[in-house]
């Protein structure tokens, strides 16, 4: 059923009125972040991280990560997204690490008890000079 969905409202800027919405299979959405770009919207669902073609309105594509997820940051140069979220085999709290070309999740980070905002630190990331800044609530 619709009641059952989450949903991403569309908002018209030139009227700043909403034109249409974007449903997911979940119960909620717990944050997004718009692509360097402004062409992809990434959004975190109860389970998934789901990335949209904002031209086109459309799911392209979907990937669950686990039992339940808090935040969302993805890197200045768009190529990973760290995902806060509940590990469902040791039932622990962890940050997802997805490579976003590929669309599969490389890691996951231990230590974390579901951090509120996952931010970075350098315009440029690169593993080797990159810092990711984890803030607890």
């Amino acid at each position: 059923s619709v009641a059952s969905r989450a949903a991403v409202g569309v908002l018209d800027t030139g009227t700043h009125g909403t034109v249409g919405e974007i449903q997911f299979e979940a119960n909620d959405v717990n944050d997004l972040k718009l692509s360097a770009d402004g062409t992809r919207l990434y959004v975190n669902t109860s389970r998934d991280l789901v990335e949209v073609d904002v031209t086109r309105n459309l799911v392209t594509r979907s990937l669950t990560l686990a039992e339940g997820t808090s935040t969302l940051g993805i890197t200045p140069d768009g190529l990973f997204a760290y995902v806060g979220s509940l590990e469902p085999l040791i039932f622990e709290p962890v940050v997802a690490v997805v490579d976003l070309t590929a669309w599969r999740m490389i890691g996951r980070i231990r230590g974390f008890m579901f951090p509120s905002e996952i931010a970075f630190r350098r315009i440029s990331f690169t593993p080797t000079e990159g810092d990711a800044a984890l803030t607890l609530p």
